[in-house]
Parts: structure tokens; C-alpha cells; sequence
């Protein structure tokens, strides 16, 4: 009994995400100015693109790349991808469609050869753990007649961009509530606004400014960025209004300017 023969696509279908493109390196060889090779390897670090006008030796680049995965997605982002189907073959594709799902935990245009059909999709990233885009193209093969089933699956994961610990200390009738802000991120992120919220009940006092003729200043000063996996920690003196609740909840609202995103975190 002969095998069944793998079906022929006419079309190709790709996915890429939209994200800004990154500088690239290249790797910098020093020498001593007074070698004969630290002259020319200066004479043509010189003459490379790559290599910044004011520091030639420096690994980062004048030229940019593009990203060639998805890479990681962090929660409160917006996904957008680019999705391009193309026809690969020298038949018609008639009546295509694609559709396209995003699994967390009626337009059909027609194809000519090597013609290609582009879409922009987004969406709000609102859950942890991973995630499958689901893309599906159906099509009719204008010789045969015959309708075909493309389906491709993208996998990406989505993690938090911020940690977040608390820890109280009791100082007579007050509250005193510290709490820590890290970023989860492999990149620098401006914390552009970092408000607390107590629930009913408490009245919060921010601990996090200096006031200084007749106007308030960060005790963090005006540059607002936090390094990869670095900690700034708030302070704020939290006062009963009445008999106190056990079941009392606390917010802290961040606004961080990556995306414009508000993440909430309930203490």
C-alpha cells in the first residue's frame, strides 16, 4: 500500500511581530595607538558604519536590526504582528481568507502568482503564561477547483514586567507600608508616575518627596529610570479612620511610559 502524498500549498504564510528595532554590534578589537596594528585597525574602525563617529571602538553600531523571533511580551503590551500571505506557486489562489486567533490560558481577496496580502493585527496582552496565534488561510485552487486549508501556530510567552513586595511596620496608631518596585525586564523602563490608592478605611500620606520652596521634588530626583532587574523602593505612612479592618486591600497604580500602560497590583 503506497503512502499518501503530503499536500502541495500554494501559499505561504508568515507571521512577524512589530517591535522597534534594536542597534547592532559588532564585536570591537583594540590595539595600542603606538602598534602598527592598533593604527589600522583605527584607520578601519573608522571606516565602518557600524561603528559610532565619536567612539569607533565601541560594540554599538550606527545600523539597525530587526528583531528575527517574538521575543518576550510582558503583561499590560499590546501585541502587533504583521502577517503576509504570499502565493509561491504559478497557479490562481481564489477566494482567500485568513483568520486569525489568539488563544490565552468576510473579506476573501483573490491571489495572482507571487501576488502577496498583508494584514496588521493588535492586541491587548492581558494574561500571563503563554499564548498561541492561531492563523488559518483557506483558499480555492482556480485550476482544480479544489479548496485548501493552511494552518500555521505561533507560540510566545507573556511575563510580568514589574515585581511588586510589600512589607508593614506598625508605629502606634500608623501604618507604615514600604513597597518595592522591581523591573522584570531585560531593558531600562521610566516609572513616569507611581500613585498609591488604600482602600476605605485609611488615609495615605506619600513619604516619597522632599517639599523645598513652596514646591515638592522626588526624593528620586527628576531621572525616573529603573535599570533591568533593579529595586526603588516607596514609602507611605497610612492612618486608620476608624477601627481597623481585617479586610482592609491597598492598590498601587504604576504608570509606566514604555506603552502608556497602567498595571494595577493589590496589596
Amino acid at each position: 500500500m503506497e503512502g499518501s502524498v503530503p499536500q502541495q500549498h500554494l501559499l505561504g504564510l508568515k507571521v512577524m511581530r512589530l517591535t522597534k528595532p534594536m542597534l547592532s554590534y559588532a564585536v570591537p578589537v583594540l590595539g595600542e595607538p603606538w602598534d602598527m596594528l592598533g593604527t589600522t585597525l583605527e584607520e578601519n574602525l573608522s571606516q565602518d558604519i557600524r561603528s559610532p563617529r565619536d567612539l569607533p571602538a565601541c560594540s554599538t553600531g550606527e545600523t539597525l536590526r530587526l528583531p528575527m523571533s517574538f521575543g518576550l511580551i510582558f503583561l499590560g503590551e499590546t501585541f502587533n504582528g504583521f502577517i503576509s500571505v504570499h502565493n509561491d506557486s504559478q497557479d490562481v489562489a481564489k477566494d482567500v481568507a485568513v483568520k486569525v486567533e489568539l488563544l490565552t490560558p468576510s473579506h476573501r481577496p483573490q491571489l495572482d502568482p507571487s501576488a502577496c496580502e498583508e494584514r496588521i493585527i493588535s492586541h491587548e496582552v492581558k494574561e500571563l503564561g503563554e499564548h498561541s496565534l492561531i492563523c488559518t488561510a483557506s483558499y480555492m485552487v482556480f485550476a482544480t477547483g479544489e479548496e485548501m486549508l493552511l494552518r500555521k501556530f505561533f507560540k510566545f510567552g507573556v511575563a510580568k514586567p514589574l515585581d511588586v513586595k510589600t512589607k508593614f511596620m506598625n508605629i502606634e496608631e500608623d501604618i507604615l507600608l514600604e513597597v518595592q518596585i522591581q523591573n522584570a525586564t531585560p531593558t531600562h523602563m521610566f516609572l513616569d508616575t507611581v500613585t498609591f490608592d488604600p482602600s476605605a478605611g485609611f488615609r495615605a500620606q506619600d513619604l516619597n518627596t522632599i517639599r523645598t520652596n513652596n514646591s515638592e521634588v522626588s526624593v528620586f530626583g527628576k531621572d525616573n529610570l529603573l535599570p533591568p532587574r533593579n529595586i526603588r523602593q516607596h514609602l507611605y505612612k497610612l492612618t486608620p479612620l476608624g477601627p481597623l479592618q481585617t479586610s482592609g486591600v491597598a492598590a498601587t497604580i504604576l504608570l509606566w511610559n514604555q506603552h502608556l500602560q497602567i498595571l494595577m497590583f493589590s496589596l
